[in-house]
């Protein structure tokens, strides 16, 4: 494996949250994941119709939040969603209606991991995204304030020329990013959750992994296993 690739989108959902070792039931809460290969398109998302990020992203204090989120509801206070650490100690990013901004728990695990074997390994694998995104820039910012779990800012996980984002089928963001790199299509891996595009990039013999769900550990020890890394 000599090239990772991951697909980047935002999606709305509701999640588990974990606050002082509790667990708040998924229909109490909801976030804006900032996916690494989300479980669902932007701004559809079940039981929920509001759908899409409102406003470009803003960094809020922790303390703001929480007090925010008791007002809204005296019953039940809404927590802090994992995944919403960022560069600045006691802050983490929103939307302009202060719906928190994540990362999946699969791709933090990823990318942290990845870091690792770079660093252990001295292996050269690069990292790069395929996206369709209707905010890139909205993206980016959201990259430069996440951090992953080994608290590396999500920007710096990725080689910053191997970025693909654009309206093209995905086939076409691989092509481009053979030119790029030199790497042959079987020694590259990709994550969507989109089957079609799936089929596409599969067809020019990258290994390709269907996470439906969205990015899991599962998914990417699956990789490691196929490309016999462990």
């Amino acid at each position: 494996m000599q090239l990772v690739v991951f697909d980047l989108d935002f999606t709305v959902r509701p999640i588990p949250l974990l606050f002082a070792g509790d667990f708040i039931p998924q229909n109490l809460d909801r976030s804006l994941t900032f996916a690494l290969v989300s479980p669902q398109p932007l701004g559809v998302a079940a039981g929920d119709v509001s759908g899409k990020i409102d406003g470009p992203p803003k960094l809020v204090s922790i303390d703001d939040f929480v007090g925010k989120q008791k007002r809204k509801s005296r019953d039940v206070p809404r927590p802090i969603p994992i995944g919403s650490r960022t560069i600045h100690e006691n802050k983490i990013v929103t939307d302009r209606r202060g719906t928190p901004i994540t990362v999946f728990d699969g791709a933090s695990h990823a990318l942290s991991e990845l870091n690792r074997i770079k660093k252990e390994r001295k292996l050269p694998i690069r990292v790069g995204i395929s996206s369709r995104t209707d905010e890139p820039s909205w993206a980016y910012q959201c990259m430069k304030w996440l951090v992953v779990s080994d608290g590396t800012p999500l920007v710096e996980c990725f080689d910053q020329e191997l970025i693909e984002i654009s309206y093209a089928d995905k086939s076409r963001h691989f092509e481009s990013l053979n030119r790029k790199t030199g790497i042959p299509y079987e020694m590259m891996s990709f994550f969507d959750n989109e089957y079609w595009n799936i089929q596409s990039v599969g067809n020019l013999g990258v290994k390709c992994f269907h996470t439906p769900q969205g990015m899991t550990k599962e998914a990417w020890n699956q990789a490691l296993k196929e490309f016999e890394m462990i």
